[in-house]
């Protein structure tokens, strides 16, 4: 079974493929459009070049100037292949790569938050004394309930003591929590 601590490092490590995933997508994303101002630029060329044949008067000029052409349509093939397969990359494998990294990312975040909760769990612990009291603060609350009924819960006790615990309190408590367990600062918000 995996430590919190190694769970928190297999999410640091999975959060930071993502991140370079999303990073190879931009750069990707980037080279479509470079190339497809390149292939604009080549399509000219071919064109140019297809014109400059019908100018042509010798039979050797005619000869050099198809193999010319002839290399131009081929660059624009392979231009336009190359295009093909960076956006089938970004619009199938990508959207793969990604959801299967964030599946992960959700799957260990669960998995730490329940090792944290049962870690926790273990370290609450209440005397049969203290456990018989808040069984009589539920039945007494239930026996004449107030506006502020807590419900059949054990721990309505708490609730009733304490208060709950939200806004500002909920987000220090918890940025406290997730920085104590390693979590990096982006993932607290």
């Amino acid at each position: 079974m995996n430590t919190i601590t190694d769970l928190v490092t297999q999410l640091n490590s999975a959060t930071q493929a993502l991140k370079d995933h999303r990073q190879d997508c931009a750069t990707k994303t980037r080279r479509v459009r470079e190339l497809e101002s390149k292939l604009a630029l080549l399509k000219g060329d071919v064109l140019s070049r297809e014109t400059e044949i019908n100018s042509l008067f010798e039979p050797s000029d005619v000869e050099t100037a198809k193999t010319e052409l002839l290399k131009a349509t081929e660059s624009v093939k392979s231009c336009e292949k190359a295009i093909e397969n960076l956006q089938n990359f970004l619009k199938i494998t990508s959207v793969s790569i990604s959801s299967n990294i964030s599946g992960q990312i959700s799957e260990l975040k669960k998995e730490i938050f329940d090792a944290k909760n049962d870690e926790l769990l273990e370290q609450l612990s209440l005397t049969d004394e203290q456990i018989s009291l808040l069984k009589e603060f539920v039945v007494i609350n239930q026996l004449a309930p107030r506006r502020d009924s807590y419900g059949y819960y054990i721990g309505s006790a708490f609730g009733a003591r304490y208060g709950e615990l939200r806004g500002d309190e909920w987000k220090s408590v918890k940025n406290g929590l997730l920085e104590k367990m390693g979590f990096p600062p982006e993932s607290m918000n």
